[in-house]
């Protein structure tokens, strides 16, 4: 049975919470954001309103605080999709990957059919180095979604990239063999 006190609070966070998201909708971003406070006001620990502001922060082009917020959310609720999927993409963006890869991995445990996902895994992966697991990713991505042309880009590239490094590690190992040969002529 709920106290009165209860059934009050619970109310005023649905009440801001359904005003922050008709102001989200309306793209007055200021209304939301102090909407959104509100209800973490009330409710601190509400992961989701953690991540709804890290996104309100991602529209209005405010990537650090949209980082903070999502990082928030996540340490409430770390298997959270969206501050997952959300923080992978920031970092990647940010240029680093290797923290990028935790959060879009966690993100596919949860939503492993999401094209998406495997785009920016292969994307942290390609940033990091790790070519031979961004190939691998992609074509996780292709089985999902086989016509996918940025899917087929991004593989046609990685395997360049990979090539160049095998034709270098060629030349360095064998340098003037036949084989190095051949493969400069061609």
């Amino acid at each position: 049975q709920t106290t009165p006190l209860h059934s009050a609070r619970d109310s005023a966070i649905e009440s801001h919470f359904a005003a922050a998201q008709q102001a989200q909708r309306n793209k007055d971003y200021a209304t939301a954001q102090r909407e959104y406070q509100a209800v973490l006001a009330l409710s601190p620990e509400f992961a989701e309103v953690h991540m709804n502001l890290g996104l309100l922060y991602q529209l209005q082009d405010r990537p650090s605080e949209a980082m903070v917020e999502l990082e928030r959310a996540l340490k409430i609720k770390p298997g959270l999709v969206g501050a997952n999927f959300f923080l992978g993409v920031d970092y990647c963006k940010l240029g680093e990957g290797a923290k990028a890869i935790s959060h879009l991995k966690a993100a596919l445990q949860a939503e492993p059919k999401r094209p998406d996902i495997w785009l920016w895994l292969a994307t942290a992966q390609d940033i990091s180095g790790q070519l031979q697991a961004e190939v691998a990713t992609l074509h996780r991505a292709l089985a999902l979604q086989p016509d996918d042309a940025d899917a087929l880009y991004l593989l046609g590239a990685a395997y360049e990239r990979l090539g160049k490094k095998e034709v270098a590690h060629l030349q360095k190992v064998a340098p003037g063999s036949s084989r190095s040969e051949q493969l400069l002529g061609e």
